[in-house]
């Protein structure tokens, strides 16, 4: 009894430890069922954003950063990402971009540029998470990974005749 319940606990480690393959930086993204979803997530998550208070509006602000941004866009991008920046009222220093080009940039990290160069680099971060659509590569990617944790211990199960299948 004593080695099955070490067998059990070093296959469990083992499933842990189960990586999918990495989605390849060239491997072209079509807009699937996953990615859609993925952007009417997004457009919601927007939504709530949009209507909560905390965007700090000036049109000004706005104008200049869309007008570096788009400056920073490269014209091989797909035709359906359109980017849109918009500044939340936030002490903190982060910014954060949704899949469908919409970034969020905090006042705090606005506050600490000490000249253009740095905003455009953070502007260009945040535009390549969306052109390399890094959203929907992590969420095949944890897709992948629960699909091989739950096979793994299907496979323990049957082996330890838990299970029939």
């Amino acid at each position: 009894m004593r080695y099955l319940a070490s067998f059990i606990a070093v296959c469990c480690l083992v499933a842990g430890c189960a990586t999918s393959r990495p989605i390849p930086v060239t491997q072209e993204l079509t807009a699937s069922a996953e990615e859609q979803m993925l952007w009417r997530r997004a457009q919601e998550e927007q939504d709530t954003i949009n209507r909560s208070g905390v965007l700090y509006q000036d049109a000004e602000i706005e104008n200049y950063l869309n007008q570096i941004a788009k400056t920073l866009q490269p014209n091989s991008i797909s035709p359906d990402i359109s980017f849109q920046i918009k500044v939340v009222k936030d002490p903190n220093l982060n910014a954060f971009a949704f899949p469908n080009g919409v970034i969020y940039i905090h006042t705090g990290i606005l506050a600490r540029m000490d000249n253009e160069a740095q905003l455009a680099a953070l502007l260009a971060h945040e535009m390549v998470h969306c052109t390399h659509r890094h959203s929907m590569r992590a969420l095949r990617s944890l897709k992948d990974r629960t699909q091989a944790k739950t096979a793994t211990a299907q496979n323990l199960a049957q082996l330890l005749g838990i299970s029939d299948r």
